[in-house]
């Protein structure tokens, strides 16, 4: 999965990364192969604490505004 994440981050897709885990964050604790400080490194957003279904609803609508992916990150940190 890593792999194919690293190609759509190549190509400009924005990338955001969350969890089902019902009181979990995204945390990038661990620079392994697809954790999310690797993920974090190559331009993932990280959702912090928002589940999938909120992280796509808060990308969709800050992607309607001029970004970049240290931009992203700041939607998803507030």
């Amino acid at each position: 999965m890593f792999d194919a994440i690293q190609e759509a981050r190549a190509r400009g897709i924005e990338i955001v990364i969350s969890t089902l885990v019902p009181t979990g964050r995204v945390f990038p604790l661990s620079a392994a192969k697809g954790s999310a400080l690797a993920l974090k490194r190559i331009g993932c957003v990280l959702a912090d604490n928002l589940s999938p279904q909120k992280a796509r609803i808060l990308l969709m609508l800050a992607l309607t505004r001029p970004h970049d992916t240290g931009a992203l990150q700041q939607y998803f940190e507030n």
